[in-house]
């Protein structure tokens, strides 16, 4: 790392839009079930069903990808973030 160069700023503006975005994919998920329940309510045949199971399979892909962002932003706050500091602060000393 004796080359490494960090921006600590950008690196903590990373880090909140990718809570930001997570957050609000979690928000637009949780509004499409309900609407897709509220659906279900009025519209009753096979291909409901088909279009529902469809979905829901989508949205298992949405939980993979909101478990990888939960998980980056684990790793930028948590291992890389302190590296950086830590890094500069010898650096400075």
């Amino acid at each position: 790392m004796s080359n490494a160069e960090f921006n600590i700023p950008a690196t903590l503006v990373f880090i909140d839009k990718l809570k930001s975005f997570s957050q609000c994919l979690s928000t637009s998920k949780n509004e499409i079930e309900g609407s897709l329940k509220q659906l279900g309510i009025g519209w009753k045949d096979e291909k409901y069903t088909e279009f529902k199971e469809e979905f829901e399979r989508h949205f298992k892909d949405l939980e993979e990808l909101s478990e990888a962002l939960k998980a980056y932003e684990n790793h930028v706050e948590k291992d890389l973030l302190p590296s950086m500091e830590a890094f500069l602060g010898n650096k400075l000393q």
